[in-house]
């Protein structure tokens, strides 16, 4: 599938080694690993993106799952690596498309949320990290609440989203989970 969509999104040499992040307050990410396609196939329906949309990959190693949405030609993309040759990775793999991208190299739990509507997680960092971001996702819906689907794959913390009043399971498929976030109510 890479060919045909003229990018390099498998694995690098040595994936199953856990990578070494400096930048990373909590040291916890694992591996890189692409989501596979067929995986992505079969959450194709979930990642939809209208043009308002505006989907983030934390820990988006090689950019695989961006480059997948963003075919959909709407809304825009965003990933965020730790591993600054991955990151540069996925940035090349990104140019050419025709909806805005970025990634961002930079530790997901230093990630400030501006406006994004879809996240993706392919079990990209430990919980120390993921509680990280979960913090800052909850300041940002203070000040920007909106309607937002997580995309889990591997969702090796749900019990951490099952702490959070703010967010609910919606379904599951193998071992993927879709979540939602409903903005709260102004008082």
């Amino acid at each position: 599938m890479d060919r045909r969509l003229g990018v390099s999104t498998c694995e690098p040499k040595g994936w199953k080694t856990p990578v070494e992040t400096p930048n990373s307050q909590f040291q916890d990410a694992t591996a890189s690993q692409p989501t596979w396609y067929r995986q992505l196939e079969s959450i194709d329906d979930w990642l939809h993106m209208d043009a308002c949309d505006h989907l983030v990959d934390l820990g988006c190693g090689r950019g695989r799952v961006l480059v997948w949405a963003a075919q959909q030609g709407q809304g825009r993309v965003s990933g965020v690596e730790a591993v600054s040759s991955l990151a540069k990775d996925a940035q090349a793999n990104l140019e050419g498309l025709s909806i805005p991208n970025q990634v961002h190299c930079q530790d997901a739990a230093d990630y400030r949320f501006s406006d994004e509507t879809i996240l993706f997680f392919f079990n990209p960092f430990g919980a120390f990290t993921m509680a990280a971001v979960m913090d800052n996702l909850a300041s940002n819906l203070e000040e920007n609440p909106r309607l937002i689907r997580i995309i889990y794959r591997w969702d090796h913390h749900h019990q951490l989203f099952q702490t959070l009043p703010w967010i609910e399971r919606v379904e599951n498929r193998g071992r993927s989970s879709l979540w939602r976030i409903n903005p709260p109510r102004k008082a």
